[in-house]
């Protein structure tokens, strides 16, 4: 599989639930507030609090979505390093060397198969 391709799989796959926690829940908080004709002041407040829990909701989908969307591109995708420059053009991954990669949830089952991934690209990238 080519980078792009898998680039273009982690929209729906990682930035999807984000966009819908981030802009979905305050959308539906909103919706639901102005339906049931809720004062101005309980819908500023509830729209702001959803707002809020929407940023937290998406930030941890991504911490969670990352490292499994990793693990399925790297067992299929031949050069990481271009999926990484792509990944982060695409606003996927942050840059290595980030502070908000540490941001990733993963077990060490996970950690230790993204290390094998990756050690096992560079040695074909030596071989050939």
């Amino acid at each position: 599989m080519s980078a792009a391709d898998a680039v273009a799989r982690a929209g729906w796959f990682v930035n999807g639930p984000v966009m819908a926690l981030m802009f979905g829940f305050p959308g539906l908080v909103f919706g639901l507030a102005t339906l049931f004709r809720a004062p101005p002041e309980i819908l500023g407040w509830s729209v702001g609090i959803s707002a809020v829990v929407g940023w937290v909701g998406a930030w941890m989908a991504w911490s969670f979505m990352t490292p499994l969307w990793r693990l399925w591109a790297y067992a299929r995708v031949d050069d990481l390093e271009e999926l990484k420059r792509l990944a982060v053009a695409a606003k996927v991954l942050w840059p290595e060397g980030h502070a908000f990669q540490r941001t990733e949830i993963m077990s060490a089952d996970t950690r230790a198969e993204l290390a094998r991934l990756e050690a096992l690209a560079v040695a074909r990238r030596m071989t050939t």
